[in-house]
């Protein structure tokens, strides 16, 4: 994660990684005395950690300490200038994050020397995103950082959660008791010295926002639709009561415009990825074999974000406990997974797959067609056109589904030869020309040597089989210019 800031004036920041400290936004020097840029944090409504001087609804004013570690949700201000104080001009300046430095050695008081060592930094897991332990009912909470909040009317600093946009209708709504229908954030004329006093603000009145801007001498704006909150942002809000429960569900996440960000498991193993096309439509869901088969916010993604739902196609598949995901990571091949395909027209559909090169070593992958009765050997054949019917629901969730037979070192179940694919899954036999050459000749006998399946003529690229009972058959095929018979 980079994050670019101007120099000589405050941001309203909040931490997007798991442990992160006060100490982790230096430009590009861990020790601060060797860096040509200063930062200056501060902290909303509480005590100063270096001076200990209480402040009360306002900023704490500049601090020092390197070594506080920021929860998820929580706001602080930030700012940045070069060592020479004479520097009053604003210049971008990129900090880079996750930090590895597990020790601080900063500054004592206004002193020019380094001091004092900060504490030990727990560096654990400091790649992942600071919200996905908390995810597990799909409510964040948000840490106020020991504000004081006592009574109605209190400001309050928070910080977005999430690497990606925070969409303030449904947060506003989740949290209707908590905090009064609006927001602050930052704005005009700061000093380096905490003088931060400045603000544009948001309401909402019913389903209508509007801002009231003072660099615009105070005047109101209404606003075309309702504003949201980006990645590593911190905002005011306005308590409803004493130490307010605020939380973020996890389906506040967008981004501008309209997709989701998202994340994906830990030690990425084997990945697969899949495609569902509609004419120039296309959406994608990731399976990553390496973890729990049930839903873990760690590991796993949601599909059905709001700016999703808008959107004419999506797949996805389905955790071992019912959630609809946009990754989903497993460790079981035991388990059969649920393939969802949301689409609002009739036509036809194209299933890309790709990554079974290195995805299932040991079992063979297959998709299940349970409307046309079809098996497909993904490992053979990478992608699928099925038709939606306008009669079928809005989503399709009952027609496909992705198993795993586990692969046996004689196995003859899948053989290709000469272009001519046969392929087998329990009872059903896949025979598939590669090339769409038509089959001329299907027979397919039972080891008594009767004919179970006899079509001369047949003329179709593929044909499809369930037999009677698991057993051995013999499988003789004839194409245009190719015969091929597998037992």
């Amino acid at each position: 994660v980079d994050l670019t800031l101007n120099t000589h004036q405050y941001y309203m920041i909040a931490p997007s990684l798991k442990n992160m400290y006060t100490g982790d936004y230096y430009i590009t020097q861990p020790n601060p005395w060797l860096d040509d840029r200063l930062y200056e944090p501060m902290f909303f409504n509480v005590p100063n950690p270096q001076t200990l001087k209480t402040a009360v609804t306002t900023w704490t004013g500049r601090f020092n300490n390197p070594d506080i570690l920021l929860n998820a949700g929580q706001g602080l201000a930030i700012w940045y200038n070069k060592t020479d104080q004479g520097y009053t001009y604003h210049n971008p300046v990129t900090t880079h994050f996750p930090k590895t430095d597990t020790q601080y050695r900063y500054y004592s008081e206004e002193t020019q020397a380094p001091t004092l060592w900060s504490n030990m930094l727990d560096r654990n897991e400091s790649h992942r995103f600071i919200y996905e332990p908390l995810a597990t009912t799909r409510l964040v909470p948000l840490s106020l950082g020991n504000q004081t909040v006592t009574a109605n009317g209190t400001p309050v600093l928070i910080g977005n959660p999430f690497m990606a946009h925070l969409n303030l209708d449904p947060f506003l709504t989740a949290n209707n008791t908590e905090i009064y229908a609006g927001y602050k954030l930052a704005s005009g004329v700061a000093s380096v010295d905490g003088k931060m006093n400045n603000f544009v603000s948001y309401q909402r009145v019913g389903e209508t926002w509007f801002t009231t801007d003072p660099n615009l001498s105070g005047a109101v704006v209404n606003l075309t639709s309702a504003p949201t909150i980006a990645p590593m942002q911190s905002f005011i809000v306005i308590a409803k009561k004493a130490n307010p429960q605020i939380k973020a569900p996890v389906t506040t996440m967008t981004t501008t415009p309209g997709n989701v960000l998202r994340s994906t498991a830990k030690n990425e193993i084997k990945v697969l990825s899949i495609v569902a096309q509609k004419e120039d439509e296309l959406d994608k869901a990731l399976l990553i074999g390496a973890g729990s088969n049930v839903f873990n916010a760690e590991e796993d993604s949601y599909k059905f974000f709001p700016n999703n739902n808008d959107k004419t196609l999506l797949i996805y598949t389905r955790s071992s406990d019912g959630y609809a995901l946009d990754i989903n990571s497993f460790g079981n091949y035991s388990d059969v997974i649920t393939l969802g395909i949301k689409t609002s027209q009739a036509g036809q559909i194209t299933l890309k797959f790709a990554g079974m090169e290195s995805f299932a070593d040991d079992a063979t992958l297959y998709l299940n067609d349970t409307k046309e009765s079809r098996t497909i050997n993904l490992s053979l054949q990478e992608e699928y056109t099925f038709t939606k019917t306008a009669d079928e629901d809005l989503y399709l969730e009952n027609r496909f589904f992705l198993s795993w037979v586990p692969n046996a070192p004689t196995s003859l179940e899948n053989v290709e030869q000469d272009g001519i694919v046969i392929q087998s899954a329990g009872r059903n036999i896949e025979i598939i020309s590669k090339n769409g050459t038509s089959l001329n000749n299907v027979r397919i006998d039972d080891t008594q040597g009767r004919a179970i399946v006899n079509k001369s003529h047949y003329g179709a690229s593929s044909y499809h089989f369930e037999a009677p009972a698991a057993g051995v058959y013999l499988v003789k095929v004839q194409s245009q210019v190719k015969k091929v018979v597998v037992r």
